[in-house]
């Protein structure tokens, strides 16, 4: 999973995820933001939404 900022307010974090070559899944993350819980609510209604 390449890295990005995840649901631009929803969760307020850039997030990524690779794999080295022995197989194992490492998540990297770092802090961008605080959204409150009107944002991630908006932003999950926003997504829930076709064609969103």
């Amino acid at each position: 999973m390449p890295v990005a900022d995840m649901f631009w307010v929803f969760w307020g974090d850039r997030y990524g995820r690779i794999e080295d070559p022995f197989g194992h899944q490492w998540s990297i993350a770092m802090h961008q933001r605080n959204c409150s819980p009107e944002d991630m609510k908006k932003a999950m209604d926003c997504m829930s939404q076709p064609g969103a």
